[in-house]
């Protein structure tokens, strides 16, 4: 491999690091500050507790810690970090992230081939199903994102 491009992808590689740490470490100070309230009644979570939560970024993974507590008003636990960040019940993508697949599949006709487009390289990219979690909202616009392409493509 030619000296100077070996060289432009190490330190590519260099910065995505530096920029998933810093990310990884606001995300961290951001979850740590956030209060502990019910978003319906007002009322503090009961039984609070820390969870892991692995997400994935434009930056790469991110995994942090973060807090959930019971509302006794709505009878189920919440998280208020996933309320805040718009991260849908068991998403492990960023909004960011998923729009940019989103945009990237509908160019070039595939969730697999966003992938490979956006830079994952050997890393995966996390599939639309519900297991691993792109909000309702996506699902939806993704399916109407292929239809419009299908329609073109005719």
């Amino acid at each position: 491999m030619n000296a100077l491009r070996q060289r432009e992808q190490q330190v590519l590689a260099e910065g995505r690091e530096w920029t998933r740490q810093r990310l990884e470490e606001q995300l961290q100070l951001d979850s740590i500050s956030m209060e502990m309230i019910c978003p319906e009644s007002g009322e503090e979570l009961e039984d609070a507790r820390w969870r892991d939560l692995q997400l994935e970024t434009v930056a790469g993974t991110v995994r942090l810690k973060v807090r959930h507590g019971y509302s006794a008003v709505l009878a189920c636990w919440i998280c208020p970090a996933r309320l805040a960040w718009g991260l849908a019940p068991y998403a492990r993508m960023s909004p960011e992230l998923e729009a940019r697949v989103l945009y990237t599949a509908t160019e070039v006709g595939s969730y697999g081939w966003s992938g490979l487009a956006l830079g994952f390289g050997g890393r995966s990219l996390p599939r639309g199903d519900q297991n691993i979690g792109f909000s309702s909202r996506t699902r939806t616009f993704a399916g109407y994102c292929r239809s419009l392409v299908w329609r073109w493509n005719r």
